[in-house]
């Protein structure tokens, strides 16, 4: 019997647009034993685990964004102890630091763009019908902002902008 396996998935915590119930009931309506919800630098999909695994399997994930030697790296990572805090310590310091990626980019598109501030980003609210709750992916939340006043700078060329400049 062939098993039917999805390991990458996103909800509307990362940068996908469904809840875990929906992807529960995807992977149901499509016949996928196993699954993972691998969101970036987040576990909130699995904060309410009351799923009783019948139809599906969980397998609990992440996918990490991190920078190793210059290069720009998405880390999956699965079978995640769910009750050991210091994981989920790791997982918000991750986040502080990939913040702080977005507030140093946001400070070089400022030199050119004066209509930016710290001020105005801080207090931009991220739509989640664009996928995602807005603190996840290193520079979707940053370029969606951005946009507002006309500035797209990509997603490679901003990490190539923080990295390299």
């Amino acid at each position: 019997m062939m098993i039917k396996a999805d390991m990458h998935i996103h909800s509307y915590n990362s940068d996908g647009t469904y809840s875990f119930d929906t992807i529960i009931e995807k992977a149901k309506e499509s016949h996928t034993q196993i699954i993972s919800i691998t969101d970036h630098n987040c576990l909130k999909a699995y904060d309410d685990l009351s799923y009783k695994e019948d139809d599906v399997q969980i397998i609990v994930g992440v996918e990490l964004d991190c920078v190793w030697q210059g290069i720009y790296l998405h880390v999956l990572g699965y079978g995640i102890d769910l009750e050991k805090p210091d994981f989920h310590h790791f997982v918000e310091k991750n986040n502080e630091k990939l913040e702080q990626v977005n507030i140093e980019l946001l400070k070089k598109v400022m030199k050119d763009h004066p209509e930016c501030s710290l001020e105005d980003y801080n207090e931009y609210i991220y739509d989640q019908k664009k996928g995602g709750d807005g603190n996840f992916f290193i520079t979707l939340w940053i370029e969606d902002y951005l946009s507002r006043y006309g500035i797209v700078l990509g997603f490679i060329r901003s990490i190539i902008t923080l990295i390299h400049v």
